[in-house]
């Protein structure tokens, strides 16, 4: 179980590289007031941090976007990136995404710049609006940062194929 806990919002310092993952909390804190948000994990032995030396397999390939022609047509006006929506002021947007195995979030569109924490592990695929897919694994604790604006938008599907229920929480940074 995770609780999300929304102080005030801040963020000062030199800003972690563009659409990388951004390793432990004391990594990419340092020179920072970060203020988004607590993640306080209640069963510290379900929500152990990943090895770093953890080996990661990622598929990649193409499908044909015909199959979800409508739902991509949609996907520009689909802004819930999440299966849950937890908190939401001003400053950010909090979302859990809860799959269970076989189970598939619709075609969605990050226009603003956002970050997502992996709170249960488990396989996903991602299809692109492109036509392009990747399948991997996603262990808990793993972080990653992406920058998207209207400009420079990110359009794209999320579907559990592990045997395990996934979770993540994202958090949307709306200035």
């Amino acid at each position: 179980m995770v609780l999300v806990v929304p102080p005030p919002f801040s963020l000062s310092g030199p800003q972690p590289a563009p659409n990388e993952s951004i390793g432990e909390p004391a990594d990419w804190t340092r020179g920072y007031e970060v203020h988004v948000f607590q993640v306080l994990a209640l069963d510290s032995a379900r929500h152990s941090r990943p090895s770093p030396k953890l080996h990661r397999v990622e598929e990649h390939g193409k499908f044909d976007t015909a199959a979800f022609a409508e739902e991509l047509a949609r996907a520009a006006d689909n802004h819930a990136v999440g299966t849950a929506c937890r908190f939401e002021n001003d400053h950010v947007r909090v979302w859990e995404i809860r799959l269970e195995p076989g189970e598939r979030g619709p075609f969605h569109i990050h226009d603003q710049t956002y970050f997502w924490t992996v709170v249960d592990p488990g396989r996903g695929l991602q299809r692109f609006a492109d036509g392009t897919f990747v399948i991997r694994d996603y262990q808990p604790g793993e972080t990653k940062y992406l920058i998207h604006s209207p400009d420079d938008p990110l359009i794209h599907d999320l579907e559990n194929v592990g045997e395990t229920t996934m979770r993540f929480v994202t958090v949307e940074l709306k200035d």
